[in-house]
C-alpha cells in the first residue's frame, strides 16, 4: 500500500489480505510462559532479637524483597499484526524492595 508513491507501513499493517491472525500455530502462542525466563527471585530477611527485662523485648528485623535485583522479563508479545510482535515490552517484577521492621514486645 503506497500514499503518493510512498510505502506507508500503517496502511500495510491494516491491510486484511496480509492478517497473520487467522494462520495456524502451534501451543506456545496459547501458553505464553512457556517462552519466557524462568522466576529467579531470592527474598532474604534478618532479624535481631534483644531482651531488656525478662517480659520487654524488642525486634530489629530487615527483609530485602528481590534481594539480587534480578530482573525478571515478560513475555514476548505473540500477536503477528502487532507492530512490536517478537519484542519483549515489559517486566513481570518489581526492582529490589527494602523493609525495615522495630518490634516492642511486652
Amino acid at each position: 500500500m503506497q500514499t503518493n508513491g510512498v510505502v506507508d507501513p500503517v496502511k500495510q499493517r491494516a491491510d486484511p489480505r496480509i492478517s497473520l491472525t487467522s494462520n495456524y500455530r502451534v501451543q506456545p502462542s496459547r501458553f505464553s510462559q512457556f517462552r519466557g525466563d524462568n522466576l529467579n527471585l531470592w527474598d532474604l530477611s534478618v532479624s535481631k532479637n534483644y531482651s531488656f527485662t525478662e517480659k520487654i523485648k524488642f525486634q530489629l528485623r530487615g527483609e530485602f524483597l528481590n534481594a539480587f535485583n534480578t530482573p525478571n522479563f515478560a513475555s514476548p508479545n505473540l500477536t503477528p499484526s502487532n507492530s512490536s510482535f517478537g519484542k519483549i515490552t515489559g517486566q513481570n517484577n518489581l526492582a529490589r524492595n527494602v523493609q525495615i521492621g522495630l518490634k516492642l514486645i511486652f
